[in-house]
Protein backbone atom coordinates (compact mmCIF):
# COMPACT_ATOMS: atom_id res chain seq x y z
CA UNK A 1 0.00 0.00 0.00
CA UNK A 2 1.45 3.37 -1.01
CA UNK A 3 1.92 6.17 1.48
CA UNK A 4 -0.58 8.14 -0.59
CA UNK A 5 -3.48 5.74 0.00
CA UNK A 6 -2.42 5.42 3.64
CA UNK A 7 -2.54 9.18 4.10
CA UNK A 8 -5.92 9.40 2.35
CA UNK A 9 -7.51 6.48 4.19
CA UNK A 10 -6.31 7.65 7.63
CA UNK A 11 -6.63 11.40 7.13
CA UNK A 12 -9.35 11.81 9.77
CA UNK A 13 -8.39 8.95 12.07
CA UNK A 14 -6.82 10.19 15.28
CA UNK A 15 -5.81 6.80 16.69
CA UNK A 16 -4.16 5.05 13.75
CA UNK A 17 -4.44 1.54 15.11
CA UNK A 18 -7.37 -0.77 15.96
CA UNK A 19 -7.61 0.84 19.39
CA UNK A 20 -10.45 2.80 20.95
CA UNK A 21 -10.08 6.15 22.68
CA UNK A 22 -10.98 4.50 26.00
CA UNK A 23 -8.23 1.92 25.62
CA UNK A 24 -5.66 4.54 24.66
CA UNK A 25 -6.45 6.51 27.78
CA UNK A 26 -6.46 3.32 29.87
CA UNK A 27 -2.85 2.69 28.81
CA UNK A 28 -2.07 6.23 29.91
CA UNK A 29 -3.78 5.71 33.27
CA UNK A 30 -1.81 2.50 33.89
CA UNK A 31 1.46 4.23 33.00
CA UNK A 32 0.48 7.09 35.30
CA UNK A 33 -0.27 4.73 38.20
CA UNK A 34 3.11 3.09 37.64
CA UNK A 35 4.72 6.51 38.05
CA UNK A 36 5.90 7.08 34.49
CA UNK A 37 3.39 9.62 33.15
CA UNK A 38 4.05 12.56 35.44
CA UNK A 39 4.56 16.29 34.93
CA UNK A 40 7.91 16.90 33.29
CA UNK A 41 8.40 13.35 31.99
CA UNK A 42 9.50 13.19 28.35
CA UNK A 43 8.01 10.76 25.84
CA UNK A 44 9.34 9.91 22.39
CA UNK A 45 6.65 8.51 20.09
CA UNK A 46 8.13 6.73 17.06
CA UNK A 47 5.99 6.52 13.90
CA UNK A 48 3.60 8.80 15.77
CA UNK A 49 1.12 9.32 12.93
CA UNK A 50 -1.13 12.24 13.78
CA UNK A 51 0.19 12.44 17.33
CA UNK A 52 -3.01 11.74 19.26
CA UNK A 53 -1.40 9.74 22.04
CA UNK A 54 1.36 12.22 22.81
CA UNK A 55 -0.91 15.28 22.72
CA UNK A 56 -3.70 13.69 24.76
CA UNK A 57 -1.31 12.49 27.43
CA UNK A 58 0.45 15.86 27.48
CA UNK A 59 -2.92 17.45 28.17
CA UNK A 60 -3.97 14.90 30.81
CA UNK A 61 -0.69 14.28 32.64
CA UNK A 62 1.49 17.32 31.95
CA UNK A 63 4.20 15.40 30.11
CA UNK A 64 6.35 16.77 27.28
CA UNK A 65 7.84 15.01 24.30
CA UNK A 66 8.50 14.47 20.64
CA UNK A 67 6.60 12.63 17.92
CA UNK A 68 8.48 11.40 14.84
CA UNK A 69 6.90 10.25 11.58
CA UNK A 70 7.95 9.97 7.94
CA UNK A 71 4.69 11.47 6.70
CA UNK A 72 4.77 15.25 6.53
CA UNK A 73 0.97 15.23 6.16
CA UNK A 74 0.59 13.35 9.45
CA UNK A 75 3.13 15.59 11.20
CA UNK A 76 1.22 18.69 10.05
CA UNK A 77 -2.02 17.16 11.39
CA UNK A 78 -0.29 16.32 14.68
CA UNK A 79 0.84 19.92 15.11
CA UNK A 80 -2.70 21.13 14.45
CA UNK A 81 -4.05 18.68 17.05
CA UNK A 82 -1.50 19.86 19.63
CA UNK A 83 -2.63 23.45 19.09
CA UNK A 84 -6.26 22.37 19.37
CA UNK A 85 -5.56 20.71 22.73
CA UNK A 86 -3.43 23.62 23.95
CA UNK A 87 -0.22 21.60 24.38
CA UNK A 88 1.89 23.00 21.53
CA UNK A 89 4.44 24.33 24.05
CA UNK A 90 4.88 20.85 25.56
CA UNK A 91 5.24 18.71 22.43
CA UNK A 92 6.95 18.86 19.07
CA UNK A 93 6.42 16.80 15.94
CA UNK A 94 9.19 16.07 13.48
CA UNK A 95 9.09 14.64 9.96
CA UNK A 96 12.08 12.32 10.10
CA UNK A 97 13.32 8.74 9.98
CA UNK A 98 12.62 7.13 13.37
CA UNK A 99 15.74 4.95 13.29
CA UNK A 100 18.09 7.87 12.72
CA UNK A 101 16.28 9.97 15.32
CA UNK A 102 16.65 7.26 17.99
CA UNK A 103 20.33 6.89 17.32
CA UNK A 104 20.94 10.60 17.82
CA UNK A 105 18.86 11.19 20.93
CA UNK A 106 19.02 9.63 24.40
CA UNK A 107 16.91 11.99 26.43
CA UNK A 108 13.54 10.35 27.08
CA UNK A 109 11.85 8.72 30.06
CA UNK A 110 9.33 6.85 27.90
CA UNK A 111 9.64 5.60 24.32
CA UNK A 112 6.64 4.32 22.38
CA UNK A 113 6.15 2.65 19.03
CA UNK A 114 2.56 1.74 18.13
CA UNK A 115 2.06 -0.72 15.30
CA UNK A 116 5.36 0.03 13.56
CA UNK A 117 7.88 -2.50 14.84
CA UNK A 118 8.97 -2.83 11.20
CA UNK A 119 11.16 0.23 11.84
CA UNK A 120 13.45 -2.11 13.78
CA UNK A 121 13.00 -5.09 11.49
CA UNK A 122 10.56 -6.76 13.89
CA UNK A 123 9.66 -6.91 17.56
CA UNK A 124 13.12 -7.57 18.98
CA UNK A 125 14.73 -4.97 16.75
CA UNK A 126 12.13 -2.37 17.66
CA UNK A 127 12.72 -2.96 21.37
CA UNK A 128 16.48 -2.59 20.89
CA UNK A 129 15.94 0.62 18.92
CA UNK A 130 13.57 2.09 21.50
CA UNK A 131 16.00 1.39 24.33
CA UNK A 132 18.61 3.57 22.63
CA UNK A 133 16.48 6.67 23.20
CA UNK A 134 15.91 6.12 26.94
CA UNK A 135 17.78 8.48 29.23
CA UNK A 136 17.99 5.80 31.91
CA UNK A 137 17.22 2.24 30.81
CA UNK A 138 16.62 1.00 34.34
CA UNK A 139 14.04 3.71 35.09
CA UNK A 140 12.51 4.12 31.64
CA UNK A 141 9.33 2.69 30.12
CA UNK A 142 8.77 1.21 26.67
CA UNK A 143 5.29 1.17 25.11
CA UNK A 144 5.03 -1.24 22.22
CA UNK A 145 1.87 -1.55 20.13
CA UNK A 146 2.06 -4.92 18.42
CA UNK A 147 0.12 -7.27 16.17
CA UNK A 148 -0.18 -10.91 17.25
CA UNK A 149 -1.93 -14.12 16.24
CA UNK A 150 -5.06 -14.97 18.21
CA UNK A 151 -4.47 -18.59 17.32
CA UNK A 152 -1.97 -20.60 15.25
CA UNK A 153 -0.48 -18.89 12.22
CA UNK A 154 -2.65 -19.30 9.13
CA UNK A 155 -1.06 -18.90 5.68
CA UNK A 156 -4.23 -17.55 4.03
CA UNK A 157 -4.81 -15.00 6.79
CA UNK A 158 -1.14 -13.98 6.76
CA UNK A 159 -1.24 -13.37 3.01
CA UNK A 160 -4.45 -11.34 3.36
CA UNK A 161 -2.89 -9.22 6.11
CA UNK A 162 0.29 -8.80 4.07
CA UNK A 163 2.67 -10.47 6.51
CA UNK A 164 4.68 -13.67 6.53
CA UNK A 165 3.53 -16.20 9.16
CA UNK A 166 6.89 -16.01 10.93
CA UNK A 167 6.77 -12.20 11.17
CA UNK A 168 3.91 -12.21 13.69
CA UNK A 169 3.91 -14.07 17.00
CA UNK A 170 1.26 -15.68 19.17
CA UNK A 171 0.96 -14.11 22.61
CA UNK A 172 3.06 -16.82 24.32
CA UNK A 173 5.75 -16.45 21.66
CA UNK A 174 5.59 -12.65 21.95
CA UNK A 175 6.13 -12.96 25.70
CA UNK A 176 9.22 -15.07 25.00
CA UNK A 177 10.55 -12.39 22.62
CA UNK A 178 10.15 -9.81 25.38
CA UNK A 179 12.12 -11.99 27.80
CA UNK A 180 14.83 -12.70 25.23
CA UNK A 181 15.09 -8.95 24.51
CA UNK A 182 15.84 -8.18 28.14
CA UNK A 183 12.55 -6.47 28.99
CA UNK A 184 9.86 -7.27 31.54
CA UNK A 185 6.15 -7.07 30.74
CA UNK A 186 4.45 -4.82 33.30
CA UNK A 187 0.94 -4.65 31.87
CA UNK A 188 -0.99 -4.71 28.60
CA UNK A 189 -4.22 -3.47 27.03
CA UNK A 190 -5.60 -5.48 24.11
CA UNK A 191 -8.13 -4.54 21.46
CA UNK A 192 -11.20 -6.58 20.44
CA UNK A 193 -13.10 -7.35 17.22
CA UNK A 194 -15.09 -4.13 17.56
CA UNK A 195 -11.86 -2.15 17.58
CA UNK A 196 -10.68 -3.94 14.44
CA UNK A 197 -14.01 -3.39 12.68
CA UNK A 198 -14.15 0.32 13.41
CA UNK A 199 -10.54 0.82 12.34
CA UNK A 200 -10.80 -1.11 9.10
CA UNK A 201 -14.20 0.15 7.97
CA UNK A 202 -13.13 3.74 8.57
CA UNK A 203 -10.58 3.30 5.76
CA UNK A 204 -13.26 2.08 3.38
CA UNK A 205 -15.44 5.11 4.03
CA UNK A 206 -12.51 7.54 3.78
CA UNK A 207 -11.46 6.21 0.36
CA UNK A 208 -15.08 6.27 -0.88
CA UNK A 209 -15.51 9.86 0.24
CA UNK A 210 -12.21 10.91 -1.31
CA UNK A 211 -13.18 9.35 -4.66
CA UNK A 212 -16.51 11.18 -4.59
CA UNK A 213 -14.76 14.47 -3.89
CA UNK A 214 -12.22 13.91 -6.70
CA UNK A 215 -14.31 12.46 -9.57
CA UNK A 216 -11.86 13.55 -12.26
CA UNK A 217 -8.73 12.33 -10.52
CA UNK A 218 -7.12 9.42 -12.44
CA UNK A 219 -6.18 7.85 -9.10
CA UNK A 220 -9.82 7.48 -8.01
CA UNK A 221 -10.48 4.30 -10.01
CA UNK A 222 -7.24 2.67 -8.85
CA UNK A 223 -7.89 3.49 -5.20
CA UNK A 224 -11.44 2.18 -5.58
CA UNK A 225 -10.13 -1.18 -6.78
CA UNK A 226 -7.51 -1.31 -4.04
CA UNK A 227 -10.05 -0.67 -1.32
CA UNK A 228 -12.31 -3.44 -2.67
CA UNK A 229 -9.37 -5.85 -2.40
CA UNK A 230 -8.75 -4.47 1.09
CA UNK A 231 -12.32 -5.24 2.15
CA UNK A 232 -12.16 -8.84 1.01
CA UNK A 233 -8.77 -9.32 2.65
CA UNK A 234 -10.18 -8.12 5.95
CA UNK A 235 -12.90 -10.77 5.90
CA UNK A 236 -10.21 -13.40 5.36
CA UNK A 237 -8.11 -12.41 8.38
CA UNK A 238 -10.81 -10.96 10.65
CA UNK A 239 -10.60 -12.61 14.08
CA UNK A 240 -7.25 -14.19 13.32
CA UNK A 241 -5.16 -11.31 14.65
CA UNK A 242 -5.07 -9.38 17.88
CA UNK A 243 -3.42 -6.06 18.64
CA UNK A 244 -2.39 -4.50 21.88
CA UNK A 245 -0.21 -2.06 23.76
CA UNK A 246 2.43 -3.68 25.96
CA UNK A 247 4.07 -1.78 28.81
CA UNK A 248 7.67 -2.92 29.19
CA UNK A 249 10.64 -2.07 31.40
CA UNK A 250 14.23 -3.12 31.04
CA UNK A 251 15.01 -6.14 33.18
CA UNK A 252 17.43 -5.53 36.01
Amino acid sequence: MSLNIFEISEAGIRIQNPFSDDKLMLVGEIAHRLGYLRPGARLLDLACGQGEMLSRWAQRYGIAGTGVDLSEAFVAAARDRARQLGVESQVEFVAADAVQFCQSSRAYDIVSCSGASWIGGGTAGAIALMRKALQDEQRGLLLLGELFWNRKANAEAAEAMGVKPGEVYTLPALYDVFSQSGVQLLNMVLTDDEGWDRYQTYHWTAIHQWAQEHPGDPEAARLGLEIEDWKRSYFVYRGQFGWGMFLLKCAE
